[in-house]
């Protein structure tokens, strides 16, 4: 929470690695404490548990299996599930916790905007040129296979993409071999569009605002799921307090 808060000013007060500075603003997001950890936190022995239990969603599927997570999990939406995965235009991939490359979604990844809409699409906005969007194997360290999305073209840096992301806009949901690290067959410009996703990202990628406003609206839901806010308190950080 504290972070994705510095984030939105970072994209208030700087334009770092080029992105535009804004004027566009997150809603506030108080810093929730008194969540009960799972007892069996952080090491969960699955044969304890009656089948099907919770799982996380998966980089390598398409849109179906993750959004269905994130509606049963959640209660969410398309739009909200489209808007809460805008998340990812903060941070990096991390071969040695996910398994995937070490590039970011975007180029700036420390500045929370929109970008991410914009790379997806390969509109060309934010990079004037093609991304050129190709799927490569990830050179793996513990001998599973994996499938990224990268850019050939478009930016100086490389940027990456999960099959989870790319789902927003391509529909991917039979075209992806499981048994072979979530390979697409199809090329990024030949692949079906998802078009419930896909309006969505548009929306947002035209108007920052309007995701800015939409993931925080997401990211509050899913952190209170569960819980009833009386039964919470709020941490002050920085002279953040709650507000109306």
């Amino acid at each position: 929470t504290i972070a994705i808060q510095y984030s939105n000013q970072l994209s208030m007060t700087s334009d770092l690695h080029g992105s535009l500075k804004t004027n566009d603003s997150l809603p506030y997001l108080p810093f929730y404490i008194g969540r009960t950890d799972c007892s069996a936190s952080p090491d969960v022995n699955t044969d304890n548990y009656p089948t099907p239990f919770k799982q996380f969603p998966d980089a390598l599927k398409g849109w179906t299996h993750n959004y269905n997570l994130f509606q049963d999990s959640f209660g969410f939406d398309e739009q909200e599930y489209t808007a809460i995965l805008g998340a990812h235009t903060l941070g990096r991939l991390q071969k040695e916790n996910s398994g995937y490359g070490s590039a970011p979604w975007v180029e700036a990844w420390d500045v929370l905007d929109n970008e991410f809409y914009h790379l997806i699409l390969d509109d060309k906005v934010t990079t004037r040129r093609a991304l050129n969007w190709t799927q490569f194997e990830v050179n793996s360290t513990d001998n599973v296979t994996r499938h990224e999305w990268r850019n050939t073209g478009g930016l100086g840096k490389p940027v990456a993409m999960l099959n989870a992301d790319m789902a927003l806009v391509l529909d991917l949901d039979n075209e992806l071999d499981e048994n072979n690290g979530g390979k697409c067959p199809c090329l990024y410009g030949d692949c079906g569009a998802n078009e419930i996703g896909k309006q969505y990202v548009q929306n947002y990628a035209d108007d920052n605002q309007l995701w800015l406003t939409d993931f925080g609206a997401a990211f509050r839901k899913m952190i209170l799921i569960g819980y009833d806010v009386s039964d919470m308190d709020i941490l002050a950080i920085d002279g953040y307090t709650e507000r109306a």
